[in-house]
């Protein structure tokens, strides 16, 4: 009688120690915690720098209305609409949402319910049909299914944390194609008026370089002075030199990814 009270004492034991090891290897795991790392306030070299604090999620805006540029405003907009890596930056963040709503959708019952209603009708002709029997009957069915699983381990929340920072980077990403996009489209725009601004400045200088050696060379000789007349070598090299300078500018200039279509 001791012996077999012991033996269902052990027995406990090591049952009750199958269930606390079965429980440990079912745990999913402690909530991830960013590792610290020790970095200096500043610089020794620059005492008046402070600590990067990106917001990459935070939208800029319309911050190129500040320039109160109509053309660029139109471009800007343009760029917004139709780019297509800008499209494609918000699929991904609107399917990372989606995805958060998928792996939330685990933590809450599921009800499926299938209503049905039917028609029926018996042959007379059909074996064991009495005369009492009804030919005409209507079926009514309203299956309802109701299933849950408790999270006790934490599978459900850490996967639905898992794809909320998912979400947040997409989101991130998404803004930061936005900002690039459009600043790139903006420089692109600038360095565009600057070379306008001097492809007309080179135009007006190689007419006038043109009007003076074209009055040089008509200009007559004054009968009381016998020098020679002088050489247009010298003007003429300049012209030569200043359409030279032009002429890079009267080459089409490719258009910027920003702003370049795509099949």
């Amino acid at each position: 009688m001791l012996r077999n009270k012991q033996l269902a004492q052990y027995v406990t034991r090591l049952a009750f120690l199958a269930g606390v090891m079965l429980l440990a290897g079912c745990a999913v795991g402690p909530k991830y915690v960013r590792p610290t790392a020790e970095v200096p306030p500043d610089y020794k070299e620059a005492a008046e720098w402070k600590t990067a604090q990106p917001r990459d999620e935070i939208a800029k805006g319309k911050w190129w209305e500040i320039y109160s540029d109509t053309e660029l405003n139109s471009l800007e907009e343009q760029v917004t609409l139709a780019n297509q890596d800008l499209k494609a930056a918000a699929a991904r963040f609107e399917q990372a949402r989606a995805a958060i709503r998928i792996n939330r959708a685990p933590l809450y019952p599921s009800v499926t319910a299938n209503p049905s209603v039917s028609q029926n009708r018996q042959s007379q002709n059909q074996p064991l049909v009495s005369a009492t029997s009804r030919i005409n009957y209507t079926i009514f069915e309203l299956p309802v299914d109701v299933s849950y699983e408790p999270d006790l381990w934490g599978r459900v929340r850490h996967s639905v944390e898992a794809a909320r920072s998912e979400a947040q980077a997409t989101a991130a990403d998404l803004a930061n194609v936005d900002l690039s996009l459009h600043a790139e489209l903006a420089a692109d725009y600038f360095q565009l008026r600057g070379l306008d601004s001097q492809k007309q400045l080179l135009d007006s200088t190689v007419v006038s370089y043109q009007k003076a050696l074209d009055l040089r060379a008509e200009s007559p000789r004054r009968s009381t002075w016998r020098r020679p007349k002088p050489s247009l070598k010298p003007r003429a090299l300049s012209l030569r030199t200043w359409k030279c300078n032009a002429r890079p500018l009267n080459t089409p200039l490719p258009s910027s990814p920003a702003s370049r279509p795509r099949n």
